[in-house]
């Protein structure tokens, strides 16, 4: 093995696992392909392929492409420039965890519609059965699905599972250990670490799925049901995923808040690193000052600003100024509310929602946020 650093090792592993697919699909459908390098990709690891045709909404139509590639513009939760049953595989290849929510099970429907009867659906994904326990994230993706998870989720779509592999174990079960996530240089530990993985996917980085199309239709009621309960419980953890730059976050049974001292300029509260997409949203930040009203100041003292920005797509979205009269009266839950509205065009991957102190109060700021979107 000769990469040396987990992105390497990864890109790696799912090429392997790419050529131990079996052979003889004429025509590959790719679920998401960002880049004419993908094809190459595909085409090294997977050769014999007649017909590629590639499902690509956000990343532009490369200029050079294969003479067997075909590029269509569209959401992989709507395919209908592709035939129904037209297709021998359907490789989505880390792309199910970019989906929205709603996507999630018009994808798979529309992976049982163009496959072929007996054509394969090969999917491979980040484990959040690890990724949480990890602390790794990535700014791009809404739902990671633990092993569990996505085998119901197929099954329900009408497809049988043929097998699930891990790539990459990042927890020994015989020894409570979280491993890291790069190779390191001991290349007999890394040997022994995907051998692992290949056998216990849960506890694997992430999974390898193959499965084929049966003669059974799906429940797309019941995947739509799934998908919303395996949310609630992913949400649960990015809904905590903030941090402060100057404070700290406490933890309390009744409540949780960042707190931060006066005389100290900075972002008391920002994260959780998420995909918004296009809408109109409201955030209300609950913010309080921890030191009362500083004598001296006025009503227009500026305390901060909240905002939502994302440093990851370079773009600030909405700001609104905090002066001492906005935290001046309290509500019930000793919070004064600011509340900030904006609209998404497309899609903003990485999204932050901010709380900047100028230090001239001690405030708090408390979590979880209160983010809607509207109708």
């Amino acid at each position: 093995m000769t990469a040396t650093t987990f992105n390497e090792m990864l890109h790696a592993l799912r090429g392997d696992a790419l050529a131990a697919v079996p052979r003889g699909a004429a025509t590959f459908l790719s679920a998401g392909c960002a880049g004419a390098w993908y094809f190459d990709w595909i085409a090294e690891r997977y050769p014999g392929i007649e017909r590629h045709v590639g499902v690509e909404y956000y990343s532009p139509k490369p200029e050079h492409l294969p003479a067997n590639a075909e590029w269509i513009r569209a959401s992989v939760a709507d395919m209908r420039p592709v035939a129904s049953e037209s297709v021998d595989l359907l490789f989505s290849g880390q792309n199910i965890e970019h989906l929205p929510e709603p996507d999630i099970g018009a994808f798979l429907r529309e992976a049982h519609r163009t496959l072929r009867p007996g054509g394969m659906l090969v999917i491979d994904s980040p484990n959040r059965a690890i990724t949480e326990r990890l602390g790794w994230f990535q700014p791009e993706h809404v739902i990671e699905f633990r092993v569990d998870e996505i085998r119901t989720l197929v099954e329900l779509a009408g497809f049988d599972i043929e097998s699930i592999k891990g790539l990459w174990q990042c927890y020994d079960p015989s020894s409570h250990r979280v491993l890291p996530l790069d190779p390191g240089t001991d290349e007999r530990a890394s040997l022994q670490r995907m051998a692992a993985a290949s056998d216990d996917p849960e506890n694997a980085f992430a999974w390898w799925l193959i499965a084929r199309k049966s003669a059974r239709a799906g429940d797309w009621v019941a995947i739509d049901a799934e998908v919303g309960r395996i949310a609630g419980q992913a949400y649960a953890s990015v809904r905590c995923r903030y941090f402060s730059q100057i404070g700290r976050i406490a933890h309390e049974i009744l409540q949780s808040e960042a707190r931060g001292p006066q005389g100290t300029s900075g972002f008391l509260l920002y994260g959780p690193y998420m995909p918004l997409f296009p809408g109109r949203y409201h955030v209300v930040f609950r913010v309080r000052r921890t030191d009362g009203a500083a004598s001296g100041q006025g009503r227009r003292t500026l305390l901060g600003h909240v905002d939502v920005s994302s440093a990851y797509a370079k773009r600030d979205i909405a700001r609104r100024d905090m002066t001492a009269a906005d935290l001046a009266v309290p509500g019930p839950d000793g919070y004064c509310a600011v509340a900030l509205a904006f609209e998404l065009e497309d899609a903003l991957f990485g999204t932050e929602f901010r709380v900047f102190t100028t230090g001239a109060a001690a405030l708090a700021a408390a979590l979880p946020l209160q983010v809607t979107r509207l109708p």
